[in-house]
């Protein structure tokens, strides 16, 4: 057998784990170092007023066209 059963076929679930695994196998530590990824909405901008965008889609079909 080539593979070590002790590690394993982890298969993270949870969103952030995902790209916490996709950056840690490519980027290293440094760049784990610097990542900063919140459930939810982080603390300075949860009490901001949030806008709704009525549809975003309208401009983006007319300046993709040639």
């Amino acid at each position: 057998m080539n593979t070590e059963p002790s590690h394993g076929s982890v298969h993270f679930r949870p969103p952030a784990k995902i790209l916490w695994r996709t950056i840690c196998g490519k980027r290293g530590a440094a760049a784990l170092a610097r990542l900063k990824a919140y459930k939810g909405m982080p603390p300075p901008y949860d009490e901001m007023k949030r806008m709704v965008i009525p549809d975003p889609s309208i401009g983006l079909e007319a300046s993709t066209r040639p």
